[in-house]
């Protein structure tokens, strides 16, 4: 009886794999993985047949409220992600959906009409998101997701002595983490414009006051007629609650431009660019 021979490789051959083909892999070597005797967390949906694919551009973000000459403007942080290649071994694909973590209800897809969600935060925070699939046998899939959102709040007063204050609420708005602001951040721009007659030098005060009302940074200069100044402070790890920065002039009036800024830990997950050149991003 004859045998057959199997061909022999060259030595430098090597197989390759692509970063989704590693993904896949490691998820698969690690479904079931998370309990232990240590008491981690169980997957439970470690045997689910659905091959979660999500893919999304960015995970981070800032909500900017603005207000000046007309009434005050919010402008959300929007986040898209795209499921289409998401399947399950089980049947088709039913329902995708996103959980924001910012007490709103999770957004759905119809599966076969849809598979892009795409979400507007309109509050800050850093967010542990879910984002989850459903085939038609019943079988469920999801991962969590860590979205950061910061805060920008820009005010604009014109010929002003006792200027608009600028106020931004430092509490987030995630309902399942615990994490806090890592810092306010404060820039603040003063024009004393030129005055032809009777122009003069101010006396410009700023004070950040802190959600007590307690005041924890102060600055005062002489702004001189047709002089520009600036102010930029940070206060790190602020406490819940209410901010306020107040801006006077003593002698001519003033234009201002504030800007604070809330901001988190960069701790977001990294975005989950489409190998493929897709518009959006993957787990």
């Amino acid at each position: 009886m004859s045998m057959r021979r199997l061909p022999i490789l060259p030595r430098t051959s090597r197989v390759v794999l692509t970063p989704l083909v590693l993904l896949i892999l490691t998820s698969a070597a690690f479904s079931g993985c998370f309990g232990d005797e240590e008491g981690g967390e169980v997957d439970p949906y470690a045997d689910s047949p659905i091959t979660l694919t999500v893919y999304y551009e960015t995970t981070a973000g800032h909500v900017m409220t603005e207000s000046g000459s007309g009434p005050p403007t919010t402008t959300g942080a929007d986040f898209s992600f795209d499921f289409a290649k998401t399947f399950s071994d089980d049947g088709s694909m039913v329902k995708f959906w996103f959980n924001p973590d910012d007490g709103s209800d999770p957004q759905e897809a119809d599966a076969a009409q849809e598979s892009v969600i795409t979400y507007t935060y309109m509050t800050h925070g850093l967010f542990t998101t879910e984002l989850g699939a459903e085939d038609a046998g019943g079988n469920i899939r999801t991962f969590d997701l860590t979205i950061r959102v910061d805060m920008h709040v820009k005010l604009s007063d014109n010929n002003c002595n006792s200027c608009d204050d600028t106020t931004v609420d430092a509490t987030p708005d995630s309902t399942k983490g615990e994490a806090l602001p890592t810092k306010i951040e404060l820039t603040s721009n003063v024009s004393n414009p030129q005055t032809f007659f009777f122009g003069d030098t101010t006396t410009v005060t700023w004070s950040l006051e802190n959600s007590t009302g307690e005041e924890v940074a102060k600055r005062e200069e002489q702004v001189g007629d047709g002089q520009d100044s600036k102010w930029t402070t940070d206060w790190d790890l602020p406490e819940n609650g209410t901010w306020t920065l107040k801006v006077s002039a003593d002698g001519d009036d003033i234009d201002i431009e504030n800007n604070l800024w809330v901001r988190y830990a960069e701790d977001e997950s990294p975005a989950n660019l489409d190998p493929d050149g897709g518009s959006n991003p993957e787990e």
